[in-house]
């Protein structure tokens, strides 16, 4: 199922972070309510029949001129301490979750590798569990060779914490209850429950699962982290989630503080159109739902009035026209192939609802997926350039910026 990348999420370096997170552009010319995501569920009958504008099919491969005269700052001499820039195993374990059993990639397991060792959180473990209640066995309490992401909360509580330090090939009881209440089975709330369960092995990524899942690897790591890459092995896919959660982690850090001192002057023109195309959808919706758009806002943000959506969607119209300033300052551009290869990938990961390049563009037109792109090489560009240095130098720059703003406004 591809998730429909809701452009108007959060505010500053979040909101354009979180575009390229959330999957794959805005999607024009489809119905209102079809806001959210876009899955098989939201449109059963596809895209096939549908005539692909020709607008959709075309791009400016540097990506969308925002016309703001944008004033950056020296970002290449910012700082950021170590810590921020630190990427954990935990970290990299989270997405092997996301990948293997989050649901959402369908990946193909006949090839996963098999580690032996003791489990952690965020492992994702093939196990055998039979549940039985006052000694005898229950309906739906027994499988074999289930996999289950370590610390996703996908079993009762306990579960999966009481699986942790087991080693593989061991077989352990779990003496449990299920929750007061249980919405699977109500006759089931409040009961205890002793699962016996046995972990055959601890699943891990490999060259060959790379090899035959490698639509929903790109797929999985473009829409986390904004990657344009395909990947030949394991170590590849790895090195990529390593240097992806990096990248995230440092220009969340610091994109903000480059907006903060950017100098912005937005063409007006090109901002009054930016803020209607983002509100068009919500005013359809709320049209169809019979309310108006300020009675809408409430339940998508917290906004009150239609000003301050304004107010909010102009914020974003200054954090493109910064991003696309570095774009430009640093010669970033969209190839061909790393749009295919993308697009392919999202098409392949649709679940049957695109069957190619070209009605997938219906959909969501090519510029709109170049410029998401672009925003994804530029999050990269940010983390390369960007001084890591100890946090220490970080904290007395930040001591010595204060006790400066305390004696000028002292002497003021």
């Amino acid at each position: 199922m591809l998730v429909m990348k809701k452009r108007l999420i959060a505010v500053g370096m979040c909101v354009v972070m979180a575009f390229s997170m959330a999957a794959c552009g805005k999607k024009k010319n489809t119905a209102a309510e079809n806001i959210g995501t876009v899955g098989a569920e939201t449109d059963a009958e596809g895209t096939d029949d549908v005539e692909t504008p020709e607008e959709n099919t075309k791009a400016v491969m540097t990506g969308t001129d925002y016309k703001a005269k944008v004033t950056l700052p020296d970002y290449k001499a910012m700082k950021v301490g170590e810590s921020v820039a630190e990427v954990s195993e935990e970290d990299v374990k989270r997405i092997d979750c996301l990948l293997l059993v989050s649901g959402y990639f369908n990946v193909d397991m006949t090839n996963i590798g098999q580690k032996q060792g003791e489990v952690s959180k965020y492992d994702v473990v093939n196990i055998d569990y039979v549940g039985t209640m006052d000694g005898t066995e229950f309906e739906g309490g027994s499988a074999q060779g289930f996999n289950l992401g370590i610390g996703t909360g996908s079993f009762i509580e306990g579960f999966e914490d009481g699986l942790i330090g087991v080693k593989t090939g061991e077989t352990v009881d779990l003496n449990l209850k299920f929750p007061d209440e249980y919405t699977p089975n109500p006759d089931y709330a409040g009961k205890d429950v002793v699962f016996k369960v046995t972990v055959n092995y601890i699943n891990e990524v490999t060259d060959k699962f790379v090899e035959d899942n490698q639509s929903a690897v790109i797929y999985l790591m473009y829409q986390y982290f904004s990657s344009c890459r395909g990947y030949a092995s394991a170590k590849e896919y790895y090195d990529e989630v390593r240097h992806g959660i990096k990248v995230f982690n440092v220009v969340s850090d610091m994109f903000q503080d480059i907006k903060d001192q950017s100098e912005i002057e937005a063409n007006e023109e090109a901002l009054q159109e930016f803020i209607a195309e983002q509100k068009q959808p919500y005013i359809e919706y709320a049209t169809t739902s019979g309310m108006t758009l300020e009675e809408l806002l409430p339940t998508y943000f917290s906004f009150s009035t239609e000003a301050e959506f304004d107010e909010y969607i102009t914020d974003i119209y200054n954090s493109y026209a910064v991003m696309f300033a570095i774009s430009k300052q640093e010669n970033i551009a969209i190839t061909e192939e790393e749009y295919d290869r993308v697009v392919q990938a999202m098409v392949d990961s649709s679940g049957g609802q695109y069957t190619s390049i070209n009605n997938f563009q219906a959909d969501y037109p090519k510029q709109t997926t170049v410029d998401d792109m672009i925003c994804g090489k530029v999050y990269y560009r940010i983390a390369d350039i960007i001084n890591v240095v100890p946090d220490s130098e970080i904290e007395t720059e930040a001591d010595t910026q204060a006790e400066e703003q305390t004696t000028t406004a002292e002497a003021e």
